[in-house]
């Protein structure tokens, strides 16, 4: 009942959002950001805290302070562009990014080898947007979480499928996913969080252990289609992708040695970016919550 009253509220306010035009919006972020910085002291407190933990006395706490308050602020640029989502055209998600030429060349390698492609990408700055961009080029599917109140979901997945961008859910049977691929066609995920129900292992991030989905690597080794790591990055008013060599999988070997190995492989490649990029990451989320 509360969440279907705060819909009511919300609805409304989100059309008002969609209304009003995307550059004043992205302008007023710094500002909403800041007073939502302001007024969250919990999370800010313990988004501090991460940065220090992954940092280990890199940045000061005045920086780490202005680092949240940068995250803020860009969250809601990201959360901006999410909800015009309807009124944008493939011609002007292109014309958003940057850098497209090396990342396009990479895909199309990729699917030379008829498996399709697997995107591992993670929650830094507009993942969104970089599954609308491949959606502008090449059939893609998403693995999301399924929020389990039919508006609130339905707000989200309606705007992919928008675009053009299907969404399967974690706790459907992978052949969804295996399908996909077996049309040479393409699978985006984000497993840079701590999933506790679903299978990980522990591997260093920025130092600590922090448990992590292999999933991704178990999809790639069964199924032969080759992972590529890329992030949509925000610079001044435009994004750019930034994206690594696909690689494959091997299936011939020690299947929890090779799970390991690359599961660590594509997390080394998002610590580079977010230590780049700190400011686009959701330090706010407890990244190192289960323990060993």
């Amino acid at each position: 009942m509360l969440r279907y009253a705060a819909w009511l509220v919300l609805k409304p306010f989100l059309r008002l959002l969609e209304m009003l035009p995307l550059e004043f919006e992205l302008a007023a972020a710094p500002i909403i950001g800041t007073i939502t910085y302001l007024l969250n002291r919990r999370l800010v407190r313990r988004a501090v805290g991460n940065l220090e933990l992954a940092f280990a006395g890199k940045f000061s706490r005045a920086e780490r302070k202005r680092i949240v308050r940068g995250y803020y602020a860009n969250a809601f640029r990201c959360l901006f562009e999410f909800l015009h989502f309807p009124h944008l055209r493939p011609g002007r998600i292109r014309g958003m990014v940057r850098g497209g030429r090396d990342f396009i060349r990479r895909v199309n390698d990729a699917l030379r080898g008829g498996k399709g492609c697997i995107f591992l990408t993670g929650h830094v700055n507009n993942w969104e947007l970089l599954g609308a961009f491949i959606a502008t080029h090449w059939p893609v599917s998403v693995i999301g979480k399924k929020i389990y109140f039919e508006p609130y979901n339905e707000a989200i997945v309606s705007r992919r499928a928008g675009l053009g961008y299907r969404t399967i859910y974690q706790d459907e049977p992978p052949r969804r996913l295996l399908a996909a691929l077996r049309r040479n066609e393409t699978v985006g995920i984000l497993p840079d969080q701590d999933m506790p129900r679903i299978d990980g292992i522990f591997i260093d991030f920025f130092g600590k252990s922090a448990f992590t989905p292999t999933a991704p690597v178990s999809l790639a080794r069964a199924s032969g289609a080759p992972i590529l790591v890329a992030f949509m990055i925000r610079r001044g008013s435009a994004h750019r992708i930034i994206s690594f060599e696909p690689f494959h999988v091997p299936r011939e070997g020690d299947k929890e040695a090779i799970i390991r190995k690359y599961t660590e492989k594509w997390s080394v490649m998002e610590e580079k970016i977010i230590s780049l990029f700190p400011e686009q990451w959701p330090w706010i989320h407890r990244r190192w919550k289960t323990r060993p």
